[in-house]
């Protein structure tokens, strides 16, 4: 999801005498793009009123039933305000500027779905959940680690050089470089997390029918 918040702030020079002419202003312009993106981990739900079969139908794969005794289900959320600061001469429409860019990201919802079949063995039903919470503590710092790589990367492009050009087409320029280039990365960023979770899955793969004094064959008996 995202959302977005623009602002321009752009002084215009007048056609007077006297008037400083754009150049001089540009370059008295501080030299620095500013990009925060910012992270607010998030704390997880927990809703255990679903089957097993119920939660394996709304994952939509199939996989072992084990798989689908617990779930973590996560979106994120973006918040992107766009704000550029500099001058605009109305004389001829040219504008130099910096972009001005913060981008609040978060999960939400990020919700803990227990099969109610686990209600059969509270052994089984926490260990289900304390690997699920480690699904959430993944999200949570995969999240914030991409979260920083990206305003590096982010600041360290939009510093290179001052925006020049029509004010009329440098805030339409800057959205369309943050939805093609930047959000893109974003995504690519948080996907990196999903090794692992892989890792964390194939490692509770290989333990599951032991925990508990292996109780889980009984519960799988019990999944219709």
């Amino acid at each position: 999801m995202r959302s977005y918040a623009i602002a321009v702030a752009l002084a215009l020079l007048s056609g007077a005498s006297g008037a400083a002419p754009l150049e001089v202003l540009c370059n008295s312009l501080p030299p620095a793009a500013e990009v925060r993106v910012l992270f607010a981990p998030s704390a997880a739900q927990l809703d255990d009123s679903k089957s097993a079969r119920d939660l394996r139908l709304a994952a939509d794969e199939e996989g072992a039933a084990f798989r689908h005794l617990g779930v973590t289900r996560a979106t994120l959320q973006r918040e992107l305000d766009i704000r550029l600061e500099g001058y605009t001469d109305e004389r001829t429409g040219r504008a130099c500027a910096w972009p001005k860019v913060q981008l609040h990201l978060s999960v939400s919802p990020l919700l803990v779905e227990l099969a109610r079949e686990l209600e059969g063995s509270p052994c089984l039903r926490a260990h289900v959940f304390n690997h699920e919470m480690q699904h959430v503590a993944i999200y949570n710092a995969g999240a914030q680690r991409a979260a920083a790589q990206l305003e590096r990367e982010m600041r360290a492009e939009l510093n290179q050089h001052q925006l020049d050009g029509d004010s009329s087409t440098l805030m339409r320029d800057l959205r369309e470089q943050l939805a093609q280039r930047w959000l893109p990365r974003l995504d690519d960023l948080v996907a990196e997390g999903n090794r692992e979770h892989d890792a964390l899955d194939a490692a509770e793969e290989r333990q599951a029918f032991s925990v508990c004094n292996g109780v889980l064959p009984q519960i799988l008996k019990t999944i219709r």
